[in-house]
């Protein structure tokens, strides 16, 4: 890239052309991993915003000085845990798939002793860091991914 004190003027691509430009848009989610995986450590949730499948990505912003995002939880601290994942039906018993295809939804009760609202404070998304997450496993039949 190239770049006259604080202004981007133009970006070199990997062919070795060169894009001059008045404003570029980051648009290939670069803060993701897997360079942040690294530095931050395990649950950092970067990923979601460009999945690692197809590769590492370049940051024009990191490029050009300016800090990524990087997901953080309470108190500052980098890195933080989605409050959901997916789940193959196929590993659940019957009686919760049966339940799952009348209702649509399933909720399972963890039991007391299991329960640890301290790991609410871990959640990056608000919706899932509710005390009745933390005392509950709720199963959503979204339908299969393709």
């Amino acid at each position: 890239m190239k770049k006259t004190q604080n202004k981007l003027e133009g970006i070199f691509l990997s062919d070795g052309s060169y894009v001059e430009g008045d404003v570029f848009i980051e648009a290939t989610g670069s803060t993701g991993p897997m360079g942040n995986c690294l530095k931050y450590g395990n649950g950092c949730s970067m990923c979601i915003l460009r999945c690692p499948s197809f590769g590492p990505r370049v940051s024009i912003s990191q490029r050009s000085g300016i800090d990524d995002l990087r997901g953080e939880r309470e108190d500052d601290i980098p890195g933080a845990f989605s409050g959901s994942c997916k789940i193959s039906k196929e590993s659940l018993s019957p009686e919760i798939v049966k339940e799952l295809d009348e209702k649509g939804v399933v909720i399972l009760k963890v039991p007391p002793e299991d329960i640890n609202l301290d790991k609410l404070k871990l959640k990056v998304c608000q919706q899932y860091a509710l005390k009745e997450f933390a005392e509950n496993v709720i199963l959503l039949d979204t339908g299969d991914a393709m």
